[in-house]
């Protein structure tokens, strides 16, 4: 049986272009679910020390997340991830992060 389980909130600030991050080593596949309205382009970024960031790319293009879509990561070796915004937020943007468990 799988279950969903909800992983922290990823929110970018009032202003601002990064969110938090999460610690996602333990996790396969993830799944973001974004906010209906956004400012910028919404990028996902990975780093393997939460200091250090690197755009997420599949097939050579950036992962993105569009506005009121969901997108599917399998984790490849990467610690941490969080989202990027092109440009400044108009408005805190929270986008939920979830995981399938095997129960």
């Amino acid at each position: 049986m799988l279950n969903l389980v909800h992983l922290a909130d990823l929110v970018i600030a009032n202003g601002g272009t990064d969110s938090n991050n999460i610690e996602v080593d333990a996790v396969n596949d993830l799944c973001i679910f974004a906010p209906a309205t956004l400012t910028g382009t919404i990028n996902v970024q990975v780093s393997p020390d939460a200091s250090n960031w690197f755009d997420l790319k599949s097939g050579g293009s950036n992962v993105a997340v569009a506005a009121s879509a969901a997108v599917v990561i399998t984790n490849g070796g990467f610690k941490y991830l969080r989202v990027h915004s092109g440009s400044a937020e108009g408005a805190a943007r929270t986008f939920n992060a979830s995981m399938q468990e095997r129960t």
